[in-house]
């Protein structure tokens, strides 16, 4: 029998084999990954952070830090792989920002400006709404996390949420996904119930 190849592995299993120290599920993951963040990461990115540093190098940057730093992941609260993919990026984003606070403005007329607008998720989210989100995505168990996060956040297809989960079938994906999602509602509706007085 023919091993598995590394693009079809679970996550889970690539994690593992690279903290293990196995530099090709690393590139695996890496290979995997940095489509998906940085599609994220588009639109995230305020304008002026922009002239310092371009998003997809931002991105390459933190996933390859990431990636050599899988160790820490255990420490990093349970949150899983994309969870942590996520903060990194997000930490990443964080520091070009404070960076730009640094330096004064500079004015330049662009004729082929980006995209802006954060991911449909977000643009139906107020600062409080997605305070919510994150408290209730904090919530889930780690496996309906990753699932959530997969697929209304990094927009992967029930395909890809197979194979980085480590599901028998796409179907299975979007079953699992469909029900984590529920239960994001469900914690969501809870959140916003009132509350009897005691």
């Amino acid at each position: 029998m023919e091993p598995a190849r590394h693009d079809d592995l679970p996550t889970e299993t690539l994690v593992l084999d690279a903290v293990s120290g196995s530099s090709r599920a690393r590139e695996a993951l890496y290979t995997r990954f940095l489509p998906v963040l940085q599609q994220w990461a588009r639109g995230r990115i305020p304008l002026r952070a922009r002239e310092l540093l371009d998003t997809d190098d931002l991105v390459q940057e933190a996933a390859i830090g990431s990636l050599r730093n899988l160790a820490s992941l255990r420490r990093h609260g349970g949150n899983g792989f994309l969870g942590y993919l996520k903060a990194a990026v997000s930490n990443r984003i964080r520091d070009e920002i404070r960076k730009v606070g640094r330096h004064p403005d500079v004015v330049e007329v662009q004729f082929d400006l980006p995209d802006k607008r954060p991911d449909p998720l977000h643009q139906l989210m107020t600062g409080q709404d997605l305070a919510r989100y994150e408290h209730a995505l904090g919530r889930l168990d780690p496996s309906a996390r990753e699932l959530v996060i997969a697929r209304l956040e990094f927009h992967m297809s029930y395909n890809e949420i197979a194979i980085h989960s480590g599901k028998s079938s796409p179907d299975a994906a979007r079953m699992a996904t469909r029900r984590a999602v529920r239960r994001l509602a469900e914690l969501l509706a809870d959140d916003v119930s009132p509350r009897s007085p005691g």
